[in-house]
This record gives C-alpha cells, structure tokens and sequence, in this order.
C-alpha cells in the first residue's frame, strides 16, 4: 500500500520489577515502539505509542493494553526517556523544505513571465487555458507599446502538457486570419488569474 500506518521501535530498556509470570526480578525488558501515518513508506507524523514487555527469564509477553498498575507506570517512565525521532515528520520537513523552494520557483516564473509580456518577442507561445480540460496556445504575431497581437491556434487539447506535442506547434495550426489584440494589461490580467498558464519562448 502506497500509504497506511507502521511502527517503529524507539527504544527498550530491562527493568529492576519483577516479572508478573515468573516473579523474577531485574529480567522484564520494556519496548516503546513509535506509531505513524505514512505516505509512500515515508512517514507523515506520529500517532502514538505502543509498548511491549518481554521477560528473559521465562519469555512472559504482554502488550501495553495488558499491563497492570506496575507494569504501566514502569512503562510510561521508560518511554518518557525517549523521544519521537524526527524521520516520523519525514513528510512535513520534506514538505518545509520544499515550499520555499516552489514558492521561489514561481516566483522566478512570475517575474520571468511579466518581462515577456513587457518586451514580447515575436514567436512567444502562450499556453492558454480555455476552461475544464480545454487548452490552446495563442502565438505573438507583432506588438505596440501597450498591446499584443495574436495568431489563435485552431486546435484544443485536453491537457495541458500536451500543449508541447509537435501537432500544436506546427505554424499551419495557427490561424493567420483570426489575429487578435489584447492589452498588456489585460494580458497580465489574464496571467494572474492563471487562465494564461505559461509563456514560451524558444
């Protein structure tokens, strides 16, 4: 299963009680062992604990929901000795660090996006979103000042990474009669409602 919950042991000590089988003393060995959620085998945060008793004199073994009085306050004594490791956040660190780097990234994509939109060059492909699974690409035929002017692509896909496949970017699919202007503020309008995925520029 790509996500589902595990455990993993925390750490274990030998304790000086005596074992509620045999009676022995300085024989019953405590295990605290982590719970957590994990997203493809790599955990997203802990759940829990769990504790083991195993005694090495006459292999007595009880789980935590068995303990008695004794047992369960030798138990939470031992497992406050040891803390949940980090590799149990593994997916919220990757997550920390991860999020600055995409929010830099687009960032860089935002600014870079803006400078073709202020100096478009002949050529630019807009990758456009028309609405639900339905794509286009609109390519810079010329430009003033303030406005961009158009060639519309005459085919649609219904994804966006398709957008890129040599039947779009063939010149005969662009519409050379249907050219159209829009403003550079419109256009970053446009850009910033995310209806203009992504500018090109070979």
């Amino acid at each position: 299963m790509i996500y589902g919950f595990g455990k993993g042991e925390l750490g274990s000590e030998t304790s000086h009680i005596a074992c509620v089988n045999c009676g022995q003393k300085d024989f019953v060995k405590f295990t605290v062992l982590g719970k957590y959620f994990h997203l493809i085998f790599i955990p997203v945060f802990p759940t829990g604990r769990k504790g083991q008793s195993v005694c090495a004199n006459c292999r007595h073994a009880l789980e935590n929901a068995q303990f008695n009085p004794e047992y369960t306050k030798e138990y939470y004594r031992i497992s406050g000795k040891f803390k949940t490791p980090k590799r149990h956040f593994g997916w919220l660190f990757l997550f920390a660090i991860i999020t600055p780097f995409m929010l830099w990234h687009q960032s860089c994509n935002a600014k870079e996006d803006n400078g073709f939109i202020t100096s478009p060059a002949i050529g630019d492909r807009y990758e456009i979103k028309l609405g639900w699974r339905s794509y286009t690409l609109y390519k810079v035929a010329s430009f003033t000042k303030d406005s961009i002017y158009f060639y519309p692509s005459t085919l649609e896909v219904n994804k966006e990474r398709m957008l890129d496949d040599d039947k779009m970017l063939k010149e005969e699919n662009f519409d050379k009669e249907g050219i159209f202007g829009l403003s550079k503020k419109e256009i970053i309008d446009l850009r910033e409602s995310e209806k203009i995925r992504d500018i090109v520029r070979d």
